[in-house]
């Protein structure tokens, strides 16, 4: 690897963790928070996406946790967020990310919901879906 050209290497766990907080936190948070009810045809097709989006990120097919469709990102992301990331991630590794992440959400809901939202609150949410160590560095 040439850290040089390249830059540190990004472990295949946080980016993958970091697909399962766009893609089916996102949607159980959707659902709880805003009782917004998807059919399962557009999570397939939601998680789909973020597979794709995994892929451009540089995660490699094996470690990809939307590969499996809905039902396997969500016991993906229980196992991956409970034993495969950190408990306390470095916000200065975390914060660029997410702030990219939040807006392009919120973008998504306002176009496809009408719905009044900010990056900030897409945030919160994902803060009350990860918790205090994990919230703390988004």
């Amino acid at each position: 690897w040439d850290t040089a050209k390249l830059g540190e290497p990004i472990n295949q766990t946080q980016i993958a963790g970091t697909l399962l907080g766009s893609s089916v936190l996102l949607l159980q948070g959707m659902e709880e928070l805003l009782g917004v009810r998807m059919s399962q045809r557009k999570k397939e097709a939601f998680t789909h996406l973020w597979r794709v989006i995994g892929f451009l990120f540089g995660l490699d097919e094996e470690f990809n946790p939307n590969a499996g469709g809905y039902n396997h990102a969500v016991v993906a992301m229980e196992s991956i967020f409970s034993h495969g990331i950190p408990a306390f991630p470095d916000p200065s590794l975390t914060a660029v990310l997410t702030q990219h992440i939040c807006e392009s959400v919120a973008y998504g809901v306002r176009t496809e919901f009408g719905a009044p939202v900010n990056a900030g609150m897409i945030a919160v949410s994902a803060w009350h879906f990860l918790g205090d160590s994990y919230g703390s560095a988004i």
